[in-house]
């Protein structure tokens, strides 16, 4: 009877069968597969890739700590908790108070109303869902997570944002009963409607300093074209008197000569 004994792979591992009667077990050997050109030049690239990232990432977060540094420095911990934006005041006189607790809120609003959605989701998209439809709800899945969260703010923000004022003020008028649907008069403290007051302010006086600018532009070029005009009306003028001038010299040097004759 021969000694050979089947093997069969496992990760990466030849691992012998069982040995026979009376035989030492044989150590398994380790499969050390060669990596050819295409490998490396694909794990090269996605090595880079990796730490270029990585790298990016680093020099974003230097790059916003330097910035808030400034801030920071000035500051102090009274802007975690200031609610009023004055620089100019110095330490005390600015800070994220105002939109901090906003920014909290909406974080929080977001977190509440997307973990329940997708868990629900993912759980009847992997346990309920009937296989003919369940190719084609991943598909649109993954199709809406390889869409940068960006453009889902722009378009709420120059979309959504419009067509639901109204369903909000709806809302807050019938249901603000319920603490969560309350709107709040805003009181004379708060910086943010100045805030807002003072951007509106700003940009108002923004497109009339462009309008004043562009008028005063249409005169210039006016009062441009007004100046050609003039010139080539008295260069036409200086032509009509020298042709009159040569003319009339015609004339007298005609009758000079009829005269002599």
């Amino acid at each position: 009877m021969g000694t050979m004994t089947d093997e069969r792979v496992e990760s990466g591992t030849v691992i012998p069968s069982a040995p026979l009667v009376g035989e030492p077990a044989p150590a398994p050997r380790t499969l050390r597969p060669k990596a050819v050109g295409a490998d490396r030049i694909f794990r090269g690239i996605i090595r880079l890739s990796g730490i270029a990232v990585l790298v990016i990432m680093g020099a974003v977060g230097l790059f916003l700590t330097f910035r808030a540094w400034q801030a920071l420095s000035v500051a102090g911990l009274t802007f975690l908790t200031t609610q009023g934006w004055n620089p100019d005041a110095g330490r005390g006189g600015f800070g994220i108070a105002a939109v901090l607790v906003g920014t909290v809120l909406i974080g929080l609003t977001a977190i509440v109303i997307a973990v329940p959605l997708a868990t629900g989701t993912a759980l009847y998209i992997s346990e309920y869902a009937p296989r003919r439809i369940q190719r084609g709800l991943v598909s649109l899945v993954d199709l809406m997570a390889a869409v940068p969260s960006v453009v889902y703010g722009l378009w709420g923000f120059f979309f959504l944002q419009g067509q639901i004022t109204g369903l909000s003020r709806w809302i807050a008028t019938w249901f603000g009963w319920i603490p969560i649907f309350s709107v709040d008069v805003p009181v004379a403290d708060d910086p943010l409607p100045r805030f807002l007051d003072d951007v509106q302010a700003a940009r108002l006086a923004t497109e009339a300093r462009a309008a004043e600018d562009q008028a005063a532009r249409e005169m210039a070029l006016k009062a441009e074209q007004a100046e050609r005009d003039a010139s080539i009306v008295e260069q036409a003028e200086r032509e009509v008197a020298s042709a009159a001038e040569r003319k009339a010299a015609r004339d007298a040097r005609y009758a000079a000569r009829k005269a002599r004759k």
